[in-house]
Order: structure tokens, then C-alpha cells, then sequence
């Protein structure tokens, strides 16, 4: 019989199944690498759709405007508010409706909305980040025929984005039909 001699001597070696530090610090490196790259474009992403969506929301509550009017032969405000139940006094030409608006029958024609008998139609809560601005003051009047007081532009645009790249615009024409644009009535590039 032979005799093996050391086996018995012999460590066993023991495998980890973890990782080491080294492996671990890399795979942080690279996740650091990738999420520099990945955020900017993922939140440029998110800025253009948001304003995308306040634009379809906008343009789909001004052909509702008009329509009611309309359909009721009566004048209908949609104006900017702070609180969502009176609209904002303010005669500056640009006015900001970015903390929302409010659509309402103007049954006495005042341009005002009295709470005690001119119920809300529509609410528009604020937006984050956005900015919403009409360049004919702090409200729009659609008349019985679906005409408006006064044609104008709803600019939209981002805090966080290149605005003139990414800004939109809605543009009422005297007759009071909204039509969506990325430059301005005039066809120059949009600023905000």
C-alpha cells in the first residue's frame, strides 16, 4: 500500500460566492457613469411631454369653451386663478395662468364670476414647472357665436428645458377657433 503523504496536510480552499470590494466599487463606478448620461436626457424627456400635455389640455378645454358658448348662446370666461373659484385682477398684457384656471357662464355679463349663481364648468389645478402665459391679460370671453373678446397666444413653456426648442404656443384667431404651434402668430420662435 502506498501512503499519500501531505493530502491529509492539505487545506482545503474555500470559494466565496460574494463579491469583492474591488468588483463592487466598479460596478458603482459604471451604474454613476450611466446615470449622468441617462438623467438630463430622461428628465428633458419628461419637461417636453409635460408641456405636450398642458398644450393638448389647454387646446381641448378652449374648443370646450367655445362650444359652450355656443350651445348655451351665452358668454363663457375661462380666466386665470389662484385660488380655483375667482379669477386674478390683472390687466398686464402677459399674464401668467400657470397656477390654473376657471371656466364659468357669465350669466350677467360682468366678466366675473359670482359664486352665488355661476356654477364652475371646468378647473384647471397648477402646474409644476411650467409656465403658462396668454399675452392678452387674465381672461378670454367666447361669446354666443364662438367668438372671442380678443384674438391672442398662449405661450407654454419649461423652467427646466431650452425654451426655444421646446416651448408651444396656442394661437385664437378672432373667430375664436385654437389652433396649436410651435412658433408664435407671427411665426417667430417662442420666449418665455
Amino acid at each position: 500500500m502506498c501512503k499519500q503523504i501531505g493530502l491529509s496536510k492539505r487545506k482545503k480552499i474555500q470559494h466565496n460566492n460574494g463579491f469583492t470590494l474591488i468588483e463592487a466599487m466598479t460596478v458603482v463606478a459604471i451604474l454613476a457613469i450611466l446615470s449622468m448620461i441617462t438623467i438630463p436626457s430622461y428628465v428633458n424627456y419628461l419637461g417636453y411631454h409635460q408641456i405636450q400635455s398642458i398644450q393638448k389640455n389647454l387646446y381641448s378645454t378652449l374648443r370646450t369653451v367655445r362650444l359652450k358658448a355656443i350651445t348655451n348662446a351665452q358668454n363663457v370666461i375661462m380666466c386665470a386663478s389662484e385660488n380655483l373659484t375667482h379669477c386674478i385682477k390683472n390687466s398686464k398684457k402677459d399674464t401668467d395662468w400657470s397656477a390654473g384656471w376657471i371656466v364659468f357662464l357669465d350669466i350677467n355679463q360682468n366678466n366675473q364670476r359670482d359664486t352665488e349663481f355661476e356654477e364652475l364648468l371646468s378647473i384647471q389645478t397648477s402646474f409644476d414647472n411650467q409656465h403658462v402665459k396668454w399675452n392678452r391679460g387674465s381672461w378670454l370671453s367666447y361669446n354666443y357665436d364662438g367668438k372671442v373678446n380678443m384674438n391672442g397666444s398662449f405661450f407654454i413653456c419649461s423652467q427646466q428645458l431650452d425654451n426655444k426648442e421646446n416651448s408651444r404656443a396656442i394661437i385664437i384667431n378672432r373667430v375664436g377657433r385654437p389652433y396649436q404651434s410651435n412658433k408664435t402668430a407671427s411665426g417667430n420662435q417662442i420666449t418665455c
